[in-house]
């Protein structure tokens, strides 16, 4: 006697469905910032980004944050509820209230491992796509330098891989002025030769003082936001890191767990922003100074 088969049921799409597909620009110090984090660590790592939807499908990504985290090893992170509320809470405190909702990048790294995702970054990626019921984007990256770019779609139930992501340069002009500034000091320098000279303004400009900075700020945050000891947990992974991605673009506060606007709770992290307002004026007797008036209020998450 015949038996139907026992799997279950499948289908195949015989005529071709053909999507437009997103695209996803990264700021030049977003991408500093990523690479900053993964070579800083030589655990998995977690962060979080501003993403600012501009017309025809288009996605910036700016404002990379480095929020406290509950687990950190090789296997896998845990970004804390006490560090996404703390980064919200820094950014109503910032007046930034408009950029919560637009934290729709999350990313992480796989260390030296393939940027593949694995079935925990599957399961996360679709709950955080559903809890904002908007767009999100991942992205997984390695210490080779590779980074896998994915864009769920709530609306469309859809979910790209593969992106193939451009970049912007939104470097800080101030690094530029700092640049000038040193150059022109050098330049007048009478003490020195032309050859000298010459060599000193090319070591200045083969330097990327932005990067620098931010490797030291990587560098301050991992003593304050990693966990002192490596946690493992057992049964899947916790029901946590979702604060963030609890509020929609209709109701950006109305999550029981996320942070409320009138909140009176004060972060007790610091999330310093690269462009952030700065009212100093920059002159050449004060551009030496520069990266030490930052420090409160420097890029940083």
């Amino acid at each position: 006697m015949l038996k139907p088969p026992a799997g279950k049921p499948v289908y195949v799409v015989l005529r071709p469905e053909t999507k437009t597909l997103p695209k996803v620009v990264f700021g030049v110090t977003a991408l500093k910032w990523i690479h900053a984090l993964v070579q800083e660590h030589s655990t998995e790592v977690g962060f979080y980004g501003v993403v600012d939807e501009l017309p025809d499908y288009t996605f910036f990504i700016r404002d990379i944050f480095y929020p406290k985290h509950s687990e950190m090893h090789g296997g896998t992170c845990e970004i804390s509820p006490e560090g996404e509320n703390d980064l919200m809470q820094w950014l109503i405190e910032k007046g930034k209230d408009a950029d919560i909702e637009k934290v729709r990048f999350w990313g992480h790294s796989h260390v030296n491992m393939g940027t593949g995702p694995s079935g925990q970054d599957e399961t996360q990626g679709r709950e955080r796509m559903e809890n904002t019921q908007s767009f999100l984007i991942r992205a997984i990256v390695n210490k080779k330098g590779d980074m896998q770019v994915s864009f769920f779609d709530y609306n469309e139930q859809v979910r790209f891989d593969h992106i193939k992501w451009t970049w912007q340069d939104d470097t800080d002009p101030r690094f530029r002025e700092q640049i000038i500034a040193e150059s022109k000091a050098i330049l007048n320098d009478d003490s020195k030769s032309t050859e000298e000279k010459l060599k000193a303004v090319h070591d200045l400009t083969s330097k990327d003082a932005e990067m620098d900075r931010i490797i030291e700020k990587v560098k301050e945050l991992k003593e304050v936001n990693a966990p002192p000891t490596k946690i493992t947990h057992t049964g899947g992974y916790p029901e946590k890191q979702t604060a963030m991605f609890e509020h929609t673009g209709r109701a950006p506060y109305g999550s029981d767990r996320g942070l409320k606007k009138n909140s009176t709770r004060q972060s007790t992290t610091t999330f310093p922003n690269a462009h952030d307002d700065y009212d100093e004026v920059l002159d050449n007797e004060r551009v030496n100074d520069i990266m030490t008036k930052w420090e409160d209020e420097y890029v940083g998450r």
